[in-house]
C-alpha cells in the first residue's frame, strides 16, 4: 500500500487559495463578457491591442520612409502599466463571428478609453476595428 502524505495547513492553504482564483476568474469572465464562451481573455484583449498599436507603427514609419527614403525612423508602442474596466457586448451574428468590447486601457499616469471590435482566427484574437478616447 502506498504511502499517503498528510495534509498540512499550507496544502489545504494552497488548495482553497487555487479554488477562489478559479472562482474569481470565473466571475469576472461571467460579469465582464455576455457570452464568456465566446470571449478573449484580459491577456488575450491585451496581446491583441498591443498587436494593433505595432501594426500602425510600422505603417506610419512605412509612410515616413517613403516621404523621406534617406531618412532613419522609430517607433514603438508606450507600454500598458494597467487595464481597467472590461466589457465585452455580445458577438455578431455573422461570419466570421466579431465582438465588440469596451476597456479602459492605462499608460503610466495617461488612460484611453477603448472600443474595439475583435475577431477570432486560429491564430487567436486580432483587432479589425478600433475608437480610442483619451480620457486624461
Amino acid at each position: 500500500m502506498a504511502d499517503i502524505a498528510p495534509f498540512d495547513e499550507h496544502t489545504i492553504k494552497g488548495a482553497v487559495d487555487k479554488d477562489r482564483l478559479m472562482l474569481a476568474t470565473l466571475l469576472i469572465t461571467i460579469l465582464t463578457c455576455a457570452n464568456p464562451s465566446f470571449c478573449p481573455s484580459a491577456a488575450e484583449l491585451r496581446t491583441a491591442l498591443l498587436q494593433r498599436r505595432a501594426d500602425e507603427i510600422a505603417t506610419a514609419l512605412a509612410a515616413k520612409g517613403v516621404e523621406d527614403p534617406g531618412g532613419i525612423f522609430t517607433g514603438r508602442p508606450r507600454p500598458i502599466t494597467r487595464w481597467s474596466d472590461m466589457q465585452c457586448d455580445q458577438p455578431r451574428g455573422d461570419e466570421p463571428r466579431t465582438l465588440r468590447c469596451h476597456v479602459t486601457v492605462h499608460y503610466g499616469s495617461r488612460r484611453q478609453r477603448v472600443t474595439a471590435s475583435l475577431v477570432r482566427d486560429g491564430s487567436g484574437w486580432s483587432v479589425i476595428d478600433e475608437t480610442t478616447i483619451f480620457t486624461g
